[in-house]
């Protein structure tokens, strides 16, 4: 019934029901892992995977963030757990080898294959602290890894994906429920 009901693009692999002792599912949320694809000629000549370890190397990343209640200079480096070039190209990496189920796979190969023909040839992997405790966004990173290398930031030149969602414990969303 969710798939029917889905936006283009949007596919339901599976439904979990969270306890109910438990509060708002996404309260539960610490971590999302991301591909963020990137739109050929952006960035044309950049090795991403030096510019990358690079970054990580930082002690410290200030961006200056805004949300709706306030604006603040936000050090981000402690919420980026992971950050790396993807070498083989979006398809086997990031999207492919991170799928759990047959479908999942399926889902990830065609998704691959849609954004490289749209010119994303690509990609890099990120796994970073999200929530409602503290959330960082994919788009930051990025917009952080441009402005430290002396690019203009195009939010256009990018399209992320979202591969899955951890607790504090390291458990998938998806562990954390049970079948209904």
């Amino acid at each position: 019934m969710l798939n029917r009901e889905a936006p283009e693009g949007v596919l339901f692999t599976a439904c979990r029901r969270v306890s109910e002792n438990k509060s708002k599912a996404m309260a539960l949320v610490a971590k999302a892992d991301y591909t963020v694809f990137i739109e050929d000629g952006f960035l044309p000549e950049t090795d991403f995977a030096p510019v990358l370890h690079d970054f990580m190397e930082k002690e410290s990343i200030v961006v200056h963030k805004v949300s709706k209640k306030t604006e603040s200079d936000v050090d981000i480096r402690p919420m980026i757990y992971e950050l790396s070039a993807d070498p083989d190209g979006p398809a086997p990496a990031a999207c492919v080898l991170r799928a759990r189920t047959e479908k999942e796979k399926q889902v990830a190969e065609e998704a691959a294959g849609r954004i490289r023909q749209a010119g994303y040839k690509r990609s890099v992997f990120m796994s970073l602290m999200t929530g409602s405790a503290a959330n960082l966004k994919p788009e930051t990173v990025f917009q952080a890894v441009c402005m430290q290398n002396g690019v203009e930031y195009d939010p256009f030149a990018i399209r992320i994906v979202r591969h899955e969602l951890y607790a504090e414990d390291g458990r998938t969303l998806e562990m954390l429920g049970s079948r209904f």
